[in-house]
């Protein structure tokens, strides 16, 4: 076998591997979609403006209440984000014209969270949200009357059916949905520091 058919066979095979890769993902501004797995992350790489270190880092999720930090070491650390639901008047949504399943519900995922050279990047899994019953009265109301929920308190996932038809396509009504959340993912993510106001004012 000579060499141009050895690496024209590697070629078609990276080729064909990357075109099944990029058939099984689908990327949506920071949401990244397994259609194999059926699963959604988000990932987004901060630049603060200032000067950060890995503890300066660390220190801030996790004095400020952002996330629980379960695992560390050198250079990256893992945890659970703190649920509290979103304020969607902060990010320019009035209430009406916030997503009916984003409001008033605790949302909740995983992050890892990984530092180089002053960046760092976020990765978020498992995400999804708090039912606080108000959607599945809604839904009850409509099937069968006046029924008491029996899902408030239940984790409700993004994964799955919440974003996948059937065919394992991506549903196509997210787009609020996700502008909202990736919103709150960037507002709860980036490494803030509090202004000294100027005694001299």
């Amino acid at each position: 076998m000579t060499l141009n058919k050895i690496i024209f066979g590697l070629s078609f095979y990276l080729i064909m591997g990357s075109s099944v890769f990029s058939q099984q993902q689908e990327e949506i501004g920071n949401f990244r979609f397994d259609k194999t797995e059926r699963t959604v992350s988000w990932v987004n790489v901060f630049e603060p403006e200032q000067d950060i270190d890995f503890n300066s880092l660390k220190t801030y999720f996790s004095e400020n209440g952002i996330i629980n930090i379960i695992s560390e070491d050198s250079s990256s650390f893992k945890g659970e984000f703190e649920k509290r639901p979103i304020d969607n008047q902060k990010y320019g949504y009035s209430r009406g014209r916030t997503p009916m399943v984003l409001i008033d519900v605790e949302q909740i995922f995983d992050v890892s969270i990984e530092f180089k050279e002053g960046r760092y990047r976020a990765i978020l899994t498992n995400l999804g949200y708090i039912d606080d019953g108000v959607m599945s009265d809604l839904i009850n109301r409509s099937l069968v009357g006046q029924t008491s929920t029996t899902s408030k308190g239940n984790i409700e996932s993004y994964n799955g059916d919440f974003s996948f038809k059937k065919n394992n396509k991506v549903r196509n009504n997210l787009s609020s949905i996700l502008e909202l959340l990736d919103k709150f993912y960037i507002d709860m993510l980036t490494f803030k520091t509090v202004q000294n106001l100027d005694e001299d004012w």
